[in-house]
This record gives C-alpha cells, sequence and structure tokens, in this order.
C-alpha cells in the first residue's frame, strides 16, 4: 500500500475508534442507569412490607419552552422496628424536574392524575422497605412496561456501537495483518477455489435487523400507550426483536452455506462463475480470458447534511462491451477492495495493470 493511502487509512480507522469510543461510553451511561433501576426494581421483590399512610398526593405542572411536566408529589409514613419513617418513592425511576422531586413525572397528564386519584390522603399502602436501609422504601416493586421499553429504546444504540467496534477490527485487520484476498473467506477443492462474497454476513445483519424491529417498536410503543406499555406487550416486543435478527441472520447463513453468494474459480477450466449478488438472477459462468480488468470503483454518496461516505467495490469487466461491470462486493475498506482485486488479477493471470 502506498505511503499516502495507508496514512489516510490509519486516520479514517483512529477518527472512526474515537467516535465509536465516545458513543460507546455515552450509551454505557444510558445502559448502566437502565440496568441499575431495573435491578432495583427486581430486587424490591424480595423486600420486607409494612403498613403506611399517604400524607400528600397531588399533581404539579411545570411548563416547559418545549414541554409540559405533570409530576406526582408523594409522601407517605410508616413505621419499622417501631421508628417513624417518611417515604416518597414510588418507584425506583422516580425522577426530578427542575430540582422538584416527584414520585412520578411524565408528560401524560391523565397518568399522573390517575395515580394521584388511586392514592388519596389518608388512604392505607403496602410500603416496601430495604432490610439494610429502611429509609429505602417504595411502593410499587419489580419490573413494569416502562422498564423493559427502556432496554428496547437503548436497543438500537447498542447495536450501532457494537457496529462500530466489529468494522473497527475489520478495518484493523486488513491494514496491519494483511489478510489474503482481503480476508474473504476461502473454500479450496481441488482446481476450484469458492470465495465468499455475501453483500450481508448474518451476524450483521442480523443485528441490524433487530435493531430495525426495536426502533420500530418504540413508536408502536410510545404512541397509544404514552410511554407506559403492559409490561408483556413490551416484552413480547423486545423478544421479537431480537427473534426477527435471530431469524435473519440464520436465513442469511443457509443462503451462504449454500453457495449462492460465492464466486468460483476454477484453475482447470479457466472460468469464473459469478455470484447471484448485485441484481444477477441466474449464475453466469465466464472464462478467464473475458475478463478484461479488475479493477476497484470508488463510490462517493453525500447526505442531505453534506456528509461524505466512500465505498469500494471489486468490478470485473468483460470483454463483451458491458461497460457497467460486473460488482462483486462493497466495502468501505478501501485496502481491502485492492488486496481483493490484486489476489483476483493473480488467479486470472492478469498483469497488475489488467
Amino acid at each position: 500500500m502506498k505511503a499516502g493511502n495507508l496514512i489516510t487509512s490509519v486516520m479514517a480507522v483512529v477518527v472512526l475508534a474515537a467516535f465509536g469510543g465516545f458513543w460507546c461510553f455515552v450509551v454505557g451511561k444510558i445502559d448502566h442507569a437502565i440496568g441499575k433501576e431495573s435491578l432495583q426494581q427486581w430486587q424490591a421483590l424480595q423486600f420486607p412490607a409494612a403498613t403506611g399512610t399517604v400524607t400528600q398526593s397531588d399533581v404539579s405542572v411545570y411548563r416547559g419552552s418545549k414541554s409540559t411536566s405533570y409530576d406526582w408529589n408523594l409522601r407517605y409514613r410508616y413505621q419499622v422496628g417501631g421508628e417513624e419513617l417518611i417515604g416518597s418513592r414510588y418507584r425506583y425511576t422516580s425522577t426530578t424536574y427542575k430540582g422538584h422531586p416527584a414520585a412520578y413525572v411524565s408528560q401524560n397528564a391523565a397518568r399522573a392524575q390517575q395515580l394521584a386519584a388511586e392514592h388519596p390522603v389518608g388512604s392505607t399502602v403496602q410500603v416496601f422497605y430495604n432490610p439494610r436501609d429502611p429509609h429505602d422504601a417504595l411502593l410499587a416493586p419489580g419490573l413494569n412496561g416502562q422498564n423493559v421499553m427502556s432496554v428496547l429504546f437503548v436497543t438500537p444504540f447498542n447495536i450501532v456501537g457494537l457496529g462500530i467496534a466489529m468494522l473497527v477490527v475489520s478495518m484493523v485487520r486488513t491494514l496491519f495483518l494483511s489478510p489474503v484476498a482481503g480476508g474473504v473467506r476461502l473454500i479450496r477443492d481441488g482446481f476450484r477455489t469458492r470465495v465468499r462474497l455475501p453483500v450481508f454476513r448474518p451476524v450483521p445483519l442480523g443485528l441490524l435487523v433487530t435493531g430495525g424491529v426495536a426502533f420500530l417498536s418504540i413508536f408502536a410503543l410510545a404512541i397509544p400507550y404514552q410511554f407506559e406499555p403492559p409490561v408483556m406487550l413490551a416484552t413480547a416486543m423486545l423478544g421479537g426483536a431480537f427473534a426477527a435478527g435471530v431469524i435473519a441472520a440464520l436465513m442469511q447463513w443457509r443462503k451462504i452455506a449454500a453457495g449462492m453468494d460465492d464466486l468460483v474459480i476454477d484453475e482447470g477450466a479457466a472460468t469464473l462463475q459469478l455470484p447471484l449478488t448485485y441484481g444477477r438472477k441466474e449464475l453466469r459462468t465466464v472464462s478467464f480470458t473475458d475478463v478484461a480488468q479488475v479493477r476497484v470503483e470508488t463510490i462517493v454518496s453525500t447526505n442531505s447534511k453534506g456528509g461524505t461516505t466512500y465505498r469500494y467495490e471489486p468490478t470485473l469487466y468483460l470483454r463483451d462491451g458491458e461497460a457497467k461491470g460486473e460488482r462483486l462486493a462493497s466495502w468501505n475498506a478501501k485496502a481491502r477492495a485492492d488486496s481483493f482485486a490484486a489476489w483476483l488479477r493473480e488467479q486470472l493471470r492478469m498483469s497488475r495493470e489488467e
């Protein structure tokens, strides 16, 4: 690899790794908060209970510049070991809005009013308290739909972080380990070599499907249920997202195992069998002499915000006059595409310039 290309590739890896590190740090903080709340709610199921009395239960309205918050303010008295204690927590997901502590904070006014009506001042409630710290108490232990939906919400962001990590590892491997043929899988059988060139690998495809289904499920639950779906429905949605990803990965694995995405090089017959990818509907066999060039085409894409991305596509150009060429793969690592193209030229007994 030329020095200039190497420096550019290394810089791309560094920038991507830095962005990925920042992304994973932020998402990791969110994961930690969600995991902590869910674990606390689960552990609270084992707390002993005491009888308490509600001393405050009302709803406050806080209007911000972009939204309005409805806060359920809750206080209750209970006794543990003869000591009278004051509690204000409904669930461990209790939060604060502009410095005002509340048992429940939401943009759902009806739900806040409902909770206040269900717990009127003077009513008796069951208070579940931490035996190691009786001041640590709540009224509603266990997981609910909000806990599950939080996991559903953060799933696509975790998948993006995992995808960035996988991409960085692949780019580093190509740059510094110099794998044969750009690291594609080669299956040799006598004079025949099967080159695995799937458009999508099973694991990345499964992750993509899981993230997509999870993202769509958020809207399916948030709009009709105001971010508070039934726990069983939210759990079914979360399980469905992961099940869809597993099914997609298995289907892709079967397709790859069947060899439908393979470029088959037969050195004995001096022929190539093109894979059923990138619009090819039928298997096509061409001789080595039919191949005029093996080039790496650079595809430049610009998004609506002006950002630019590059894809590098090893492409066969045949002598039959088809100017568009036969695309074999599409990667974001130029080093990988160049390595594969160089290897393929060697197999076809072509010079570097061809």
